[in-house]
């Protein structure tokens, strides 16, 4: 959610909300202090009380008061201890300060002791038990507490009365199928259109007159994908929660069929394809994926593409 604590409470409530209306677990997730990718499996993150509670708490506060049922714990370290063992961050300030009452679930290979991630309060290993084989003197009261942790989220969704979807046990499973509908395609356009910022209309360049020659410039606006990238696409960033699709609409696609014979719209993927053009359209995108961060704010190829233009 980004780093304004404030702002990001607010788009987490709005949308773990919506996500506990239907009758769904929402996840919070990454907690805590996972602020970079690079070296995220052994960093640790050294941070005081007082900045927890200000900057790094107050978004996963907001998703809990709005209904979250699981948080996810991070693979990073903090204050020594890994997130997912760390008795300081999943009891002190996640169930005490916060008052979480759901359950903890590691990320994907978060785990590094069955025993001390138990004894610290996570509730569930992912993705299989490597480590919760193995709990030692875990006492039989503190794994019938944890697992009580599970069942609540699961009764506080409304699970057990009918709420929520009812479950595919299909192969291959039901995240497998086209789920995508014409309702979800015009919110997802109405949220792009909602969500697009105007930084600058120096001359009133915008909007762009009918029959206007308009030339587009840059990669960005032609192709929807990039071999050069490990994960993801032009329009999203790489990672889980990245969905391949074969629907997206390109800028050139889009402008051509909002046109029609009302304008012409050219594409080249350097400047000097724009000559005689009447507006020129740069698109120009910066890619990040799960795992890497990114060097700098840079838009690449951005600049140059600009300076020739001019």
């Amino acid at each position: 959610t980004g780093e304004d604590p404030y702002l990001g409470g607010q788009l987490a409530a709005a949308y773990v909300g919506e996500v506990h209306r239907h009758g769904l677990i929402a996840t919070a997730k990454h907690w805590l202090d996972n602020e970079q990718e690079v070296h995220r499996q052994e960093l640790d993150v050294i941070v005081g009380t007082r900045a927890q509670h200000e900057i790094y708490m107050p978004p996963f506060k907001a998703a809990i008061d709005a209904g979250a049922g699981a948080v996810m714990c991070s693979y990073n370290k903090v204050n020594g201890d890994y997130a997912c063992e760390n008795n300081e961050l999943l009891n002190k300030l996640l169930r005490e300060d916060l008052g979480f009452k759901g359950f903890v679930v590691s990320d994907w290979g978060a785990v590094h002791s069955g025993a001390k991630s138990v004894s610290s309060g996570l509730n569930v290993e992912m993705p299989e038990a490597n480590y919760f084989k193995h709990l030692g003197s875990v006492d039989d009261a503190t794994v019938d507490h944890l697992a009580g942790g599970i069942l609540a989220s699961i009764y506080a969704a409304g699970q057990f009365h009918g709420r929520g979807p009812a479950i595919d046990w299909s192969w291959p499973p039901p995240f497998y199928h086209d789920a995508t509908s014409e309702a979800h395609r015009e919110t997802a356009k109405r949220v792009i259109i909602e969500s697009t910022v105007l930084l600058k209309n120096a001359g009133s360049v915008l909007p762009v007159a009918r029959g206007s020659r308009i030339a587009l410039v840059g990669k960005a606006c032609h192709d929807d994908t990039d071999r050069s990238y490990g994960q993801g696409s032009m329009f999203s960033a790489g990672g889980s929660g990245y969905v391949k699709t074969n629907r997206g609409v390109t800028p050139f696609d889009g402008l051509k069929s909002l046109l029609g014979n009302d304008g012409s719209v050219t594409w080249s993927e350097h400047v000097s394809g724009a000559r005689g053009a009447d507006v020129v359209v740069i698109c120009a995108t910066a890619h990040d994926e799960e795992g890497q961060d990114r060097k700098d704010l840079e838009m690449p190829g951005a600049r140059d593409m600009v300076r020739e233009a001019r």
